[in-house]
């Protein structure tokens, strides 16, 4: 673990007016369906198939996500032994650079079966999440993240489309109200324009989607 992680603190969970402390779940987790693509212009379907299957086995995802070992020309994220990938240190490397130098990325699993048993858990990981567990994770009230759907091409488009001008405009004001403060003068103008380019439509969109997940999960 990097050292210069004791010249800062966690940012405490702030609490709102009247007093609740809260924290959203995030959709930057779980499954991705963009991790691989087979087209229509593939000529080997069957053996292409077998190879993502095969970077779905424990050992090899493990490295997909990581990097891997035994690269005699730099340093490896992993030392095998005994059938299990044990962290290395890095001994001055880069972590970040070297996993994007050594990871395969594309479709992989990593499930918390793995851990103990195909790898070991590296140390700056297991550092964040006991601050997650300490700092943040007792004030999240949801139970469930918006799942990955399906969009429909004309929903897509329209998505895209509201989201060029939506997700600029709320960053922007995001930042400005953090440097500058005047949240409360502006939320009404904030909320007209969130309306101007499309948020409704946007929502309408996303809980069509949402409902027709929830159909074919077999939900009542």
């Amino acid at each position: 673990m990097d050292q210069s992680n004791d010249n800062y603190d966690v940012l405490p969970v702030l609490a709102g007016p009247s007093g609740e402390k809260h924290v959203t779940r995030t959709n930057g987790m779980g499954f991705s369906r963009d991790r691989f693509v087979i087209t229509s212009v593939n000529e080997n379907l069957e053996l292409t198939a077998k190879w993502v299957d095969k970077m779905y086995e424990p050992l090899q995802s493990v490295q997909n996500n990581w990097g891997t070992y035994g690269d005699d020309t730099q340093a490896n994220i992993f030392e095998l032994k005994d059938g299990m990938l044990h962290h290395l240190p890095l001994d001055g490397a880069a972590p970040g650079e070297l996993r994007q130098k050594t990871e395969a990325a594309g479709p992989l699993a990593v499930l918390d079966s793995y851990f103990g048993t195909v790898t070991t858990m590296p140390d700056d990981a297991q550092w964040r999440l006991d601050l997650m567990h300490e700092h943040y994770l007792p004030y999240i009230n949801n139970e469930y993240n918006y799942p990955k759907v399906f969009f429909d091409k004309d929903e897509a488009d329209s998505l895209a489309k509201i989201e060029t001008d939506m997700w600029d405009y709320i960053y922007r004001k995001r930042a400005e109200w953090i440097t500058n403060g005047n949240i409360d003068t502006e939320w009404d103008d904030y909320l007209a324009e969130l309306k101007r380019v499309g948020i409704d439509d946007w929502l309408e969109i996303k809980q069509g989607a949402y409902d027709r997940y929830q159909e074919g999960q077999g939900a009542e």
